[in-house]
């Protein structure tokens, strides 16, 4: 920090400052995220339908 003792008017002033120049995301990070993402995704269950949510039975809903 720059100085303990700042007001109000200068803080205010800092965060216009700050707000100003908005953030620069580096090259590729995006990519890296995404497939960072998608490594993390659960393999799909073979045979595993979608199930409705009667309490009374379980139903499996087979798409067309």
């Amino acid at each position: 920090m720059m100085d303990e003792n700042v007001n109000d008017t200068e803080l205010e002033a800092l965060f216009q400052q700050a707000r100003a120049t908005a953030p620069q995301m580096p090259d590729g990070l995006l990519a890296r995220v995404l497939s960072d993402a998608e490594t993390m995704q659960p393999a799909p269950r073979v045979g595993a339908g979608r199930r409705c949510s009667a309490p009374w039975a379980v139903c499996r809903v087979w798409a067309v």
